[in-house]
């Protein structure tokens, strides 16, 4: 995924949580791995944000993927909405993302393999 359609998607979602929360501080969830990564992505769009560390905590979560649905079943117990920056379910998305922040990883592990 190239960084201009991240910054695309992550603006998209920062509209729709200002549009169905306004101007209120939110507390946001960035789930680990690629949802802390996604959930920066998306806050530098909301002034009104506030980083959490546990989805307890939390009124919305954001994560990177809709793949599998395996995280998505963890995280639904929580019962917060959730923000995905691809949804499989809804995009048309080849099988296999790299998302920006794992850029340097591939490159890493190309180097040194």
């Amino acid at each position: 995924m190239k960084m201009e359609e991240l910054t695309e998607r992550s603006k998209k979602i920062a509209v729709e949580i200002l549009d169905k929360y306004g101007p209120s501080p939110i507390k946001i969830y960035g789930h680990p791995r690629g949802g802390i990564s996604a959930m920066l992505s998306v806050i530098r769009y909301l002034p009104n944000a506030n980083p959490v560390t546990f989805p307890k905590d939390s009124d919305i979560i954001i994560e990177d993927i809709y793949d599998t649905g395996r995280t998505y079943e963890i995280l639904k117990y929580h019962n917060k909405p959730i923000y995905f920056i691809i949804d499989k379910r809804i995009d048309d998305i080849p099988e296999w993302i790299v998302f920006p922040w794992e850029e340097e990883f591939k490159e890493y592990v190309n180097i040194n393999s």
